[in-house]
């Protein structure tokens, strides 16, 4: 958004004054939820590759899932990230020490503007991915270039109709 003001000087020239007004898009929401055995003090946090889960430092994430009696093993939590890929792990914490899932990859997800719902049992390699709106969690495939093969052809002008 900008602010727009005129100044008028004793010269009477006129000057436009713009003012450039901060505007940061809101990040989408990303709910988490993962299958996790832990014993009383520990508490798992999501750690990665956005600011907001930590740039992989565990105590910079601003992640920390929760469980209840009802609800355990399984922990969910929510945060707000960028749009587009994100890589993460689950991490569970007990006051200085970390226990990160090793015996998988990064784990990897699109976060589509929408936000998205990521289900997964820490430290298995599987993960479910649903956008908050229903719509699909993966980006939309790139076109292909103009004029290569798999490119469609440009589509002939429409024949005029006959005049009656």
């Amino acid at each position: 958004q900008f602010e727009v003001k005129q100044s008028h000087t004793p010269a009477r020239r006129i000057f436009l004054v713009v003012r450039a007004r901060a505007y940061r898009a809101a990040m989408p929401e990303v709910q988490f939820e993962v299958k996790c055995d832990t014993v009383p003090g520990e508490a798992v946090k999501v750690v990665g590759s956005d600011p907001n889960i930590g740039s992989w430092d565990p105590k910079a994430s601003k992640v920390q899932l929760s469980t209840d009696a009802g609800s355990y093993p399984t922990w969910s939590g929510s945060g707000s990230v960028n749009t587009g890929k994100l890589e993460f792990k689950f991490v569970v914490v007990n006051g200085g020490n970390a226990r990160w899932e090793s015996k998988i990859e990064n784990r990897s997800a699109f976060v589509p503007a929408c936000g998205t719902k990521l289900k997964a049992d820490f430290d298995k390699p599987r993960i479910s991915e649903k956008a908050l709106n229903g719509a699909s969690g993966s980006p939309p495939a790139p076109s292909p270039p103009a004029g290569s093969p798999a490119a469609p052809a440009p589509s002939a002008p429409a024949a005029p109709s006959p005049k009656q």
